[in-house]
């Protein structure tokens, strides 16, 4: 797993170098920000674990989410790029929650006083739901606001998924082995949510391309 993280760490920043030579060293600079966030927040003293919250609502992910939006260069690219990333720092929080609720006794014993930890496993439950479920409202009012593609509705396909989870969750979540499907279910709840919204991203440019190739012609 750490070789794993490592190569697509090393992936990312990549990415970031190639962004920042395009869009100026200001970029470089915000994605320098972003990249160092993750060592930071788990060293004291804001270590986000043992902390006075324990792990934050994965505002760790908030905060890079911030940074990589500040990369567009005008006010309605932000927004764009913020409702467009939103639903998915609050799914990664899902995710963060639906781990912890297994590892709920040993992460006491240990002082790992995370969110779970701290208010308990029903909490927890409650925790994700209302996460998730808010994932998805976030879509819409994306949709609504005209932040999201229209076509950004295809990404709700993976709402059945969602709610099957979140029922199989609510049903074993003292079970650590029973509620391993829910984890299961979290995690291609996450990832089918991402690529059918790319695909409605990927379309929108698309026909925005051959509309213009087509004026300009």
């Amino acid at each position: 797993m750490r070789r794993v993280f490592s190569i697509f760490y090393i992936l990312a920043i990549g990415i970031g170098i190639f962004l920042g030579m395009m869009r100026g060293p200001f970029i470089l600079f915000l994605l320098a920000v972003g990249f160092s966030a993750p060592i930071f927040i788990q060293r004291p003293p804001s270590n986000s674990v043992t902390g006075a919250w324990g792990k934050r609502p994965s505002f760790s992910v908030s905060d890079l989410e911030l940074v990589w939006g500040l990369l567009c260069p005008d006010p309605k690219d932000f927004l764009e790029a913020f409702w467009g990333t939103l639903p998915f720092g609050l799914m990664l929080f899902s995710m963060i929650t639906i781990n912890e609720i297994p590892d709920y006794v040993e992460d006491r014993k240990g002082g790992k006083l995370n969110l779970v930890a701290r208010f308990g496993r029903e909490a927890g439950v409650w925790f994700f739901i209302l996460s998730l479920l808010s994932a998805y409202a976030a879509i819409l009012m994306g949709i609504l606001a005209e932040r999201i593609p229209p076509l950004g509705l295809i990404s709700m396909l993976s709402l059945p998924i969602a709610l099957r989870t979140i029922t199989i969750l609510k049903t074993f979540y003292r079970d650590r082995v029973k509620m391993a499907p829910a984890n299961l279910g979290m995690i291609c709840t996450h990832n089918f949510t991402a690529i059918l919204l790319i695909v409605a991203y990927f379309i929108e440019g698309f026909k925005k391309d051959a509309l213009m190739a087509s004026l300009l012609l």
